[in-house]
């Protein structure tokens, strides 16, 4: 799991080998003391690729001794701390390496990653904040600071960073969506509608910015103010008091209609395309209708047929065949998305989550390897992982995963709460029994899971009462699960 994939090599010493050489007066001939610094800076990146870090260290170190000022190799040092997660000294490197060479963005980037993997999410922010004051123009470094803070639930400063893009940048789509959420998210429909209003006027020729924006006041119970809107367009009136779910289906139908007479068209790009088409898939999900279904699946394979080789019309595609509980090509869908462009970790969330759900514990398992090899810091894929491991019967390694997630599961008290509810399956598998119990009511969990996984264990331990009032409970938050209801029946026979 530390290793990188070889194709990754060549990338690496163009990006990281160069600034180092760069440093020779490439004028004149290489003395011995010169070639033996290039050659340890070389074998030390090379130990690095391979993911012998406790090595690269011992050779990066030895030459900062006689370049304390090197920027590169303060940034390298990071890369290793940050793979050995220690993350104090990843901080520690990154920083000087930031401070020798403000202007890099590759020193910035593994700063606030070090910063990420100690969680200290504010820090991270400030991080792509300083350096996006250097390319004010630029919003990834905007997107990136806001992501941040979300991630330190500071909401004040992501919608500060926000309105500051807003200034450099201008009205624009994106950035009135993150508004508006947050706003929506907080509570503070004021400004929810105002993000939207603000998009609408700047532009009035684009019809979804006015319909989303009538959307909103339907969920907000603002019906006249939709209403107003939805006449212009030649849309349904929407009875007051009622919801986008009463929304009439033919109605939708026509509005994917008009899509699908838009794809062909080149003067129209395929995120514009999509972002019609995503409002029609979630009321699909909120209501199901076949028929819309059908429309939608229509809709899609013409994206992938115009825009085969983009993994945004798979995406979507994959997401509509998940709708319509066709699993087999809602799988192939996500896999093709992935081998297009697999830095989208939704992707390989929703990739997961279907196979966990289909039991194809060995798919999951090979995904789950994979996208920990990706993203070693999203601890949902250490938990997939751990999951498989279980279900193949090696808990101890899947405990060992668990307890690593554990560490980057943060603010996220869903999240803990599984991950603490797998740890006590793999002590259950060990046949630790008290343990198990003991990590179920630490902090006790009141789900299906833990219900069922408490009544497992009380029966191991001959409490068969007690067992079946867990399965019982269980049964309750989760009544359409057939072996919980076999459970209980074949205890009571």
């Amino acid at each position: 799991m530390n290793s990188i994939p070889y194709s990754l090599i060549a990338l690496f010493y163009l990006c990281i080998c160069l600034p180092i050489s760069a440093q020779i007066d490439e004028s004149k001939r290489y003395n011995e003391k010169e070639v033996e610094v290039e050659t340890k800076f070389v074998e030390a990146s090379r130990q690095l690729v391979l993911g012998q870090y406790e090595k690269a260290i011992e050779l990066y170190t030895d030459l900062l001794k006689k370049d304390k000022e090197n920027g590169t190799l303060h940034f390298q040092l990071s890369r290793c701390y940050e793979a050995l997660k220690n993350y104090e000294k990843a901080s520690f490197h990154g920083e000087k390496a930031v401070a020798l060479n403000p202007t890099n963005e590759f020193f910035t980037m593994q700063l606030a990653e070090s910063y990420e993997g100690s969680m200290q999410y504010d820090q991270a922010a400030k991080a792509y904040l300083n350096f996006g004051k250097q390319n004010p123009k630029d919003p990834f470094f905007y997107e990136r600071a806001v992501y941040f803070y979300l991630q330190n639930n500071d909401t004040d400063n992501a919608i500060s960073t926000l309105k500051i893009m807003e200034k450099n940048l201008g009205v624009d789509e994106s950035i009135s969506k993150q508004l508006h959420e947050i706003y929506a998210k907080t509570g503070d429909e004021k400004n929810a509608v105002k993000a939207l209003e603000k998009l609408a006027k700047t532009f009035p020729d684009v019809s979804r910015y006015q319909l989303n924006l009538a959307n909103y006041y339907v969920q907000i119970g603002e019906q006249k103010k939709a209403n107003k809107i939805l006449a212009k367009y030649g849309q349904e009136l929407i009875p007051l008091g009622s919801s986008p779910k009463n929304i009439s289906t033919d109605n939708r139908i026509q509005l994917v209609k008009l899509v699908r007479n838009e794809i062909p068209q080149d003067n129209i790009t395929i995120d514009q395309k999509i972002t019609k088409l995503i409002p029609i898939l979630q009321s699909l999900n909120e209501n199901f209708d076949k028929s819309l279904g059908d429309e939608l699946l229509l809709a899609t394979s013409e994206l992938v047929e115009k825009y085969g080789e983009n993994p945004k019309s798979h995406a979507l595609s994959a997401d509509v065949f998940f709708a319509m509980d066709d699993t087999d090509s809602a799988i192939a869908a996500y896999k093709k998305t992935i081998q297009l462009n697999s830095s989208v970790f939704d992707v390989w969330y929703q990739l997961m989550s279907i196979q966990k759900e289909q039991n194809l514990i060995d798919d999951l398992f090979e995904t789950s390897d994979q996208a920990l090899l990706r993203f070693p810091n999203q601890a949902i894929a250490y938990l997939f992982n751990a999951y498989s491991l279980n279900r193949k019967l090696e808990p101890e390694d899947a405990f060992d995963l668990l307890q690593e997630a554990v560490l980057m599961s943060g603010n996220n008290k869903e999240l803990s709460l599984s991950i603490q509810t797998e740890m006590a399956y793999s002590k259950f598998l060990q046949q630790e029994y008290d343990t198990a119990m003991k990590i179920l009511d630490t902090e006790p969990i009141q789900t299906a899971a833990a219900y069922d996984l408490r009544g497992d264990i009380l029966m191991k331990q001959g409490k068969q009462k007690k067992a079946i009032e867990n399965w019982k409970k269980a049964l309750q938050l989760s009544p359409d699960t057939k072996s919980i209801q076999v459970k209980i029946q074949n205890s009571q026979s």
